[in-house]
């Protein structure tokens, strides 16, 4: 008798704990993740084909507004990563050249690759 109480009680609590962690897992808010994120990347050079190093690439998630900024390296290439799904304005600006601007999607899981040639002021 006092086995079958213990065991009843036994498998009470851990029903009860196993509840409690499903409860906190669906109030738990979503983590960015490998899969539900994607990236941006690109080269900026000059309309005569060079490099363009240090040249500023500002990121805008046109739903939010919310901007993240980077800059190129000396080969004239950026990255962004973790990026949410959704679509962006992309606006490269580099000191002697016209700044130039483009929109873009990003997917779960992809890669997108935007591109620019600046021309001279």
């Amino acid at each position: 008798m006092k086995a079958r109480q213990t065991l009843a009680i036994t498998v009470i609590l851990f029903a009860a704990v196993s509840l409690q962690c499903k409860a906190q897992e669906a109030a738990a808010p979503d983590k960015p993740s490998a899969t539900h994120t994607g990236k941006l990347q690109g080269h900026i050079t000059s309309t005569a084909g060079k490099a363009v190093k240090s040249a500023t690439v500002v990121l805008t998630d046109t739903s939010t507004r919310e901007e993240s900024r980077t800059k190129t390296n000396s080969k004239g290439v950026y990255k962004f990563s973790a990026l949410f799904p959704g679509s962006y304005s992309v606006n490269a600006e580099a000191k002697g050249y016209k700044p130039a601007s483009t929109e873009t999607r990003i997917q779960n899981g992809s890669v997108a690759t935007v591109d620019f040639k600046l021309a001279n002021e």
